[in-house]
């Protein structure tokens, strides 16, 4: 947070530079302590408001954000200008906020699933079964550029992406049942661990502008999915996965439930607990059945999936994931309230560098093991 003087404390006394710095740690307190305040009354304004607010990223979310506050120049405190306690300064409309489509209410039992809504990309896409229109999938979200869901233009321009780069990359229905493992497992997986499995180890994008544009949508995406979920904790809702169609009007499903279990293998010990367990596992085993579907080994193929079985097959998957976000629920919530920040601390007495190397060679530690120990930066 250095604005002035090009970032640096120029003053030549040890105590004008003990000065100048107690009024930058006096600027970022103030500023931390009114965003604080703030996020929490923006929050509240959003649910008093009807827009539903995923308080889930707030615990990662910096208080340090200054785009609303002039740093440069002197600060002045009015006194005739100070709010009364408990007063608080009125909250900045947010443009294209009232603007919001609110989907009804969805049921795994209440849903007509024979109907399927159809999307023309590349491929032919459908999104699930339901009795309402495509458009009244979308949640009630703010104008806001990462959260709004992607439309049928930004849904083909994404899977005509992915189609150009070859076989190396997922299509659009492994990307959607890829990401729907990671966010409904108990493990954190960052991106760049979990996008370079995209599009493959050896691709590279042509320009920043292409970089920019692919990110944006794959985590529009990603905030649609773990938006919908989020629902399925509190209403009776389902998520209903991007499928692709074959020309005979079949949605195999085999590429989404490849791409969910890419995303298990990420963390195959965590997601290991469900799998086995006896009571809560049953949700796993339509993705297994459709994964193993093709498989050269006969003895993981599961019995051959008529057509009138596929379907109701897949109706049977969509409505356990809701039961795989729940299981997992818990985990996520303990691992939120994991510091970001552990302290290292030392397990054994420190080596000092002229004592014996304790491999035992006879040799003083700094020419032995600590000359080739791997200096970190």
């Amino acid at each position: 947070m250095f604005f002035y003087r090009l970032g640096e404390i120029r003053d030549r006394s040890f105590e004008a530079q003990r000065y100048r710095a107690s009024g930058l740690n006096l600027v970022t307190a103030a500023i931390v302590l009114w965003n604080t305040v703030y996020l929490e009354r923006a929050v509240q304004t959003m649910r008093d408001r009807g827009l539903r607010a995923d308080t889930t990223p707030l615990p990662y979310l910096s208080p340090l954000g200054w785009e609303h506050i002039n740093l440069t120049g002197d600060y002045v405190w009015q006194q005739d200008r100070k709010l009364q306690a408990g007063r608080f300064r009125p909250l900045r409309p947010v443009p294209g906020a009232e603007l919001r489509i609110r989907r009804p209410s969805r049921t795994a039992e209440g849903s007509d699933r024979s109907c399927r809504h159809t999307r023309q990309a590349r491929h032919r896409i459908i999104t699930g079964y339901s009795r309402f229109d495509l458009a009244k999938r979308k949640s009630a979200v703010i104008n806001l550029t990462s959260q709004q869901p992607l439309a049928d233009d930004d849904l083909a321009r994404l899977a005509g992406f992915l189609d150009s780069i070859g076989d190396a990359a997922m299509n659009i229905e492994t990307l959607d049942g890829y990401f729907v493992a990671l966010i409904c497992g108990p493990d954190i997986v960052f991106p760049g661990e979990y996008l370079p499995q995209i599009w493959g180890e050896d691709f590279s994008f042509e320009n920043d502008g292409q970089a920019t544009e692919i990110i944006e949508l794959l985590m529009r995406h990603w905030n649609t999915i773990s938006t919908e979920l989020q629902q399925t904790l509190h209403e009776p809702n389902v998520y209903l996965p991007v499928l692709l169609e074959r020309e005979d009007g079949v949605a195999p499903a085999n590429d989404w439930a490849h791409g969910f279990m890419w995303g298990v293998q990420m963390r195959p010990a965590s997601w290991g607990e469900l799998i086995h367990d006896e009571d809560h596992g049953g949700p796993m085993i339509p993705i297994m059945m459709l994964h193993h579907e093709h498989n050269a080994d006969p003895q993981m193929r599961p019995p051959q999936i008529p057509a009138e079985k596929r379907e109701e097959l897949l109706e049977t998957m969509i409505a356990g994931l809701t039961h795989i976000y729940r299981y997992f629920e818990p985990h996520r919530r303990a691992l939120a309230h994991i510091p970001a920040c552990m302290p290292m601390r030392r397990e054994e007495p420190k080596i000092g560098r002229n004592e014996p190397c304790p491999c035992g060679s006879g040799r003083k530690y700094k020419h032995c093991c600590m000359a080739s120990s791997p200096t970190f930066h």
